[in-house]
């Protein structure tokens, strides 16, 4: 009899473990433990500012442990966190006169244009969205040097900034601009130490520019930037002076 007890007992626990097994997330069905997902808008530009608001909505009678909801993405951020990921609890929210279990965050574009997948679990059930960011090109270019006189005598160098803009926010980045440094006679002169030109997360391009090898050079020098959107160049031009 003492050894059939133990048995009943071993077996006992073995039913136990199984159902906890029985419970494990990994057998429930995704769309049980995330309901919907919700994007308002999901073609943005690429402009670091742009956003849309991803709505999760969970079962209403989802346990404290299935209410929290991570979301992480692959470029962007999310607004609430300025980060690329952050979690959220679920919480019971009247919409449209329907009581409804949900989480939202806001999510901004990144300045890097394609797709941004936005991976939401809850614990180990995962469920993805997609937000495709458009490319924003510049509509204005400003050529920046970081002085109006240079001493060609002295090997001085200067740096030059090409600075985008845009009427819709951020310019994306890797925009080509081609910059030239021209004397008087309107021919290149000069020699580019560094040479940036695919724009940065600011919409910026730099260079590092001297008169070397000519050390006899004074006069005038006209910095040249060109940019092309669609086929259609944008210029800007700066006077900078070459002097003893």
């Amino acid at each position: 009899m003492k050894y059939v007890f133990i048995t009943l007992v071993f077996a006992s626990l073995l039913a136990g473990c199984y159902k906890e097994d029985d419970y494990s997330l990994l057998n429930l069905d995704p769309d049980e433990v995330i309901l919907s997902i919700e994007i308002a808008d999901t073609v943005l530009l690429a402009n670091g500012s742009s956003s849309t608001t991803i709505t999760v909505e969970l079962p209403l009678d989802a346990e404290d442990d299935l209410s929290t909801v991570k979301f992480e993405c692959s470029k962007g951020t999310f607004a609430e966190s300025e980060s690329d990921e952050m979690s959220v609890v679920a919480k019971l929210t009247e919409v449209n006169d329907t009581l409804r279990r949900i989480a939202e965050v806001t999510f901004l574009s990144s300045k890097n244009d394609g797709i941004a997948t936005i991976d939401i679990s809850v614990q180990n059930v995962k469920k993805q969205g997609i937000v495709h960011l458009e490319f924003n090109p510049p509509n204005d270019l400003n050529i920046i040097p970081s002085s109006l006189l240079i001493h060609p005598s002295q090997g001085e160098e200067i740096e030059i900034v090409a600075q985008l803009s845009s009427a819709s926010g951020g310019t994306s980045t890797g925009q080509v601009v081609d910059v030239s440094v021209l004397n008087s006679s309107f021919t290149s002169v000069g020699t580019f130490r560094i040479y940036n030109s695919l724009s940065n997360g600011e919409g910026q391009t730099n260079y590092f520019y001297s008169l070397a090898p000519d050390s006899l050079y004074i006069g005038d020098l006209y910095i040249v930037g060109e940019t092309s959107v669609d086929g259609t160049s944008i210029y800007d031009t700066t006077m900078i002076y070459s002097v003893n």
